[in-house]
């Protein structure tokens, strides 16, 4: 062990060297060190740390003072405890994230489980208290209207809605049309015409039926029904322009062509609420499970739909067919198959098809003296319950928004709710674009990951329960990439703003019915 020479007169060339060197030698320092090498320390790999060795050159490495061996095992012990917790977060979120997936999934998957097997939704492991339906938060900043009161007299506050409830529907509604307005030449399904013909007979019968409402407001209303009507010349011409089956174009082309055909109810005849009450369980039960619902194979095709549906628009020349007649009219279906058989009885007796001979009398379609019509939407009001008490799946939304849409036109209030229209509007784009379905990419966090694994599961118990009893069918629907980066279903923004539309005009004739 070499000993480290101090300052004394023995060593004045040593003296001068050092400084000559520009070094500072403490002596305290150099007295501490070498007491320590006096001192009888195991030989070990650590004692370079603490004590200088010899070189090849001529003077010894001079050792490090004790304020910079504790620095530096300070920051080695910082930089251990460091990791050690970075560690245990890594630990703590991973075993979150998969505690909150289990919980979610069992709460608000209505179509599988995470316990064992497949997860298929059955009768088995159904438990309807684990569904339950999540509070709707809107968007902050959602309102790009003017927050003030329209209204200050005459609202009747027993209506259902509140007075704010007008700048949210046509703020959502106007965000609609507008992302058709942007897509105008890129759609090329007729879905997207209809949604907006019917948002522009719906608004010009609320214009007209209310001449004393606020210039402000009437003025509002009557751009957003151009708007509608415009849009749904365009989207027809961009498509007639761009399909290559004309025979199944000319068969849906009267559902937008007809003037008038979706002024409906017809005159403001509303049913009052509670219209559908005994079509719901009785007291201490429940709407039928979800998972009973989806296990029915579907009936009615989109085609065979719009061939049997294309005939009420002839039927002063001609008769109803066999087949049409037993799968619209025999038995209540389930699902698009219903709310296409709702669509057939609207039309059927808007063009006055049942006071022909040559159709089958209106009295034929009567049960325990229900009109076929309302037997058809207590059907869907229970079937729009069970996908409400499932927590709204996403695969579903669309199916529950036509429900409303359907059997609204018909009159009937029960489906025309203020928090499932806060529902709805929670449904469309958070950006600009305004569409429905829309899914943009961004930053994934936590909850989006959940959220996502959550979706896939559910997909894919779908798509099981469909190998087994049949694909569900709705009308052909096409995805759009906005400007915003969302991809937006163009089916899915049609019956929205159809919905939208109804919600506004009801909101004017039950809550201002004295404007």
């Amino acid at each position: 062990m070499t000993r480290w020479k101090g300052w004394s007169a023995s060593n004045s060339s040593t003296a001068s060297s050092s400084s000559t060197s520009g070094e500072v030698v403490d002596n305290e320092e150099v007295d501490y060190y070498n007491r320590a090498i006096d001192t009888e320390i195991p030989s070990s790999p650590n004692t370079c740390l603490l004590f200088p060795k010899e070189t090849s050159s001529s003077q010894p490495l001079f050792p490090v003072s004790r304020k910079h061996f504790l620095i530096m095992t300070c920051k080695r012990t910082l930089f251990a405890c460091r990791g050690v917790f970075l560690f245990c977060g890594v630990v703590f979120v991973i075993v979150s994230l998969v505690a909150s997936s289990s919980e979610l999934i069992n709460q608000s998957n209505p179509n599988g489980s995470a316990e064992g097997g497949s997860g298929n939704l059955t009768e088995s492991n159904y438990d309807r208290s684990k569904y339950r339906v999540t509070p709707v938060e809107l968007p902050k900043g959602f309102y790009s209207m003017v927050n003030r009161n329209y209204f200050n007299a005459s609202f009747n506050t027993e209506c259902g809605y509140k007075k704010s409830d007008y700048a949210l529907i046509a703020d959502a509604l106007k965000k609609g049309l507008e992302f058709f307005e942007r897509n105008v030449d890129n759609i090329t399904v007729l879905d997207a015409s209809l949604g907006a013909k019917i948002v522009a007979e719906q608004l010009k019968l609320t214009v007209s039926t209310h001449p004393k409402l606020p210039l402000e407001v009437q003025q509002y209303v009557e751009r957003l029904w151009k708007l509608a009507e415009k849009l749904s010349v365009n989207i027809t011409e961009t498509v007639k322009g761009t399909t290559k089956n004309i025979a199944d174009l000319a068969q849906t082309l009267p559902w937008i062509e007809t003037k008038g055909l979706w002024e409906l109810p017809r005159n403001g005849r509303w049913y009052k609420r509670g219209q559908l009450k005994y079509f719901e369980p009785t007291s201490g039960e429940d709407f039928e499970p979800l998972w009973k619902i989806v296990s029915r194979k579907e009936i009615i095709g989109e085609q065979e739909s719009d061939a049997c549906i294309s005939q009420v628009f002839h039927c002063d020349v001609a008769n109803i067919t066999e087949k049409c007649h037993e799968v619209f009219l025999s038995v209540e279906r389930s699902m698009y198959s219903l709310t296409h058989q709702v669509i057939y009885m609207l039309l059927a007796q808007k063009n006055k098809c049942y006071a022909r001979e040559t159709w089958y009398h209106i009295e034929t379609l009567q049960n325990e003296g229900n009109p076929f019509l309302e037997k058809l939407c207590g059907k869907v009001w229970q079937e729009a319950n069970s996908i409400a008490e499932a927590n709204f799946p996403p695969r579903y939304r669309d199916l529950f928004i036509e429900q409303i849409g359907m059997c609204a036109l018909a009159g009937y209030t029960d489906f025309l709710q203020r928090d499932w229209l806060r529902r709805i509007i929670s449904w469309q784009s958070v950006s600009t674009s305004g569409c429905f379905g829309g899914k943009r990419r961004r930053i994934p966090t936590i909850g989006m990951l959940v959220e996502e694994y959550q979706r896939k599961q559910q997909k894919h118990n779908i798509r099981q329960s469909h190998r087994r009893h049949g694909t569900r069918r709705k009308r052909s629907d096409m995805v759009l990439e906005d400007e915003n980066r969302d991809k937006c279903s163009v089916h899915f923004t049609s019956v929205g703003i159809t919905a939208l539309s109804l919600h506004l005009r009801y909101f004017f004739d039950s809550c201002l019915d004295s404007y």
